[in-house]
């Protein structure tokens, strides 16, 4: 019973072998063209009106509605970037009188950083800046100021939190810190 698998096994080992090498001869084979036809072909490739195929057509016009998806995809990509890193988009709203009234110098400056704020309006006053400790460098205020005012009216409001402590000497504002309620 063994030796009849066996037999089978070896015979369909060389049917499969002996058809592999039938398709490996038939693919080196190169394909005939009848005389007739291979003749016609050149002459019209040499008279310049051989046919193009409809293939070639409908892969010019893929590529082409590729590229101009890929173009539209990218165009709203750049916007969508644009908008959400808080670049102005083009729109057609007039400025309200509000906007108008307020300043190029004016700022509204919210949850900042005392060292970032004074940064900006010792630059426009022309001060240098003095933190006495830096402690205070690290507080966040919200504050409005307008650079129209003078100099004194920011350090006033600056002033009113009662933790710190500005001063305008010469060409430099001091900054001290408040230790305790109020006291120095």
């Amino acid at each position: 019973m063994k030796t009849n698998m066996i037999n089978e096994t070896e015979q369909q080992f060389r049917q499969d072998v002996n058809l592999r090498e039938a398709v490996r001869r038939s693919c080196d084979r190169e394909p005939q063209l009848s005389a007739d036809f291979a003749a016609r072909l050149q002459q019209r490739i040499l008279s310049g009106t051989a046919p193009v195929s409809q293939s070639v057509w409908r892969k010019v016009a893929a590529a082409f509605i590729g590229f101009a998806l890929m173009g539209g995809l990218a165009w709203a990509t750049f916007r969508v970037v644009k908008e959400s890193r808080g670049g102005a988009v083009a729109t057609d709203v007039q400025p309200t009188q509000t906007a108008q009234a307020v300043s190029p110098s004016s700022r509204q400056f919210a949850n900042t950083r005392l060292d970032s704020i004074l940064a900006i309006v010792a630059a426009h006053y022309g001060r240098k800046v003095l933190f006495l400790s830096e402690e205070p460098r690290q507080l966040r205020f919200t504050i409005a100021w307008d650079g129209a005012q003078p100099l004194a009216t920011f350090i006033a409001d600056v002033n009113e939190f009662d933790v710190l402590r500005l001063t305008d000497r010469r060409d430099t504002i001091i900054v001290e810190q408040i230790n305790g309620e109020g006291e120095e």
